[in-house]
């Protein structure tokens, strides 16, 4: 395994300790114990998350591309929950996500020399299923739009626009830019997958007359 690929697997895994028990941390206190200090739970969460990692992350980092199939399907949901929090409802950044996961089930496919034959059947799987939380992610974000006092009421404001965005247009944009970014993650997925299984030294590891 690369060097390369170790940093991003010990991005991806070492990451989520401590952002979970971070997040964890401030709803326990926000929920039970508001009179105290918050700095005191968010910061002993990302401590026990580190310490979680020197114990585990080594040993993660080796099995990286051997984790079962719902491991990686938990740890995706979560960095789109995470991407979808921190950018306040916004989906379009949780194509990174998709971007990620298709890095690293190229890499995937490679190192398990899975022949050749599959790789269109894994591409298409892990395309659908990110374009498919890609749905969930703007249904969630249109949710958000459109309920009470949503985001939407606020883009006018928010981007100082010269007119009023009215309901109207808040449903165009969540329509048309829901399914642009739906369509649009499937196919960036299957091209960064396409474009790890085709590279010159990769192909001759997977043809059947280099082995």
């Amino acid at each position: 395994m690369k060097r390369t690929d170790k940093l991003i697997l010990g991005l991806i895994f070492g990451s989520i300790p401590p952002l979970l028990l971070f997040m964890s941390s401030v709803v326990v206190w926000f929920y039970f114990f508001q009179k105290l200090q918050p700095l005191v739970f968010a910061f002993s969460g990302v401590v026990v998350g580190l310490l979680i990692n020197l114990v585990y992350l080594k040993r993660l980092i080796k099995t990286g591309f051997d984790l079962p199939v719902w491991f990686l399907i938990c740890t995706y949901l979560f960095y789109n929950l995470v991407l979808f929090g921190f950018f306040m409802g916004v989906p379009v950044f949780n194509l990174i996500a998709g971007i990620v996961a298709a890095y690293y089930f190229g890499k995937r496919i490679v190192l398990k020399n899975i022949p050749v034959d599959g790789h269109t059947r894994i591409s298409r799987q892990v395309s659908l299923f990110t374009a498919s939380v890609m749905f969930l992610i703007c249904a969630a974000s249109a949710i958000l739009a459109t309920v009470g006092h949503g985001a939407g009421k606020e883009l006018g404001p928010m981007f100082r626009l010269p007119v009023e965005v009215t309901e109207t247009m808040v449903w165009e944009i969540i329509l048309v830019g829901g399914f642009t970014l739906i369509v649009f993650q499937y196919f960036v997925t299957m091209a960064v997958l396409s474009r790890i299984l085709n590279t010159p030294k990769n192909r001759a590891l997977n043809n059947p007359e280099h082995k």
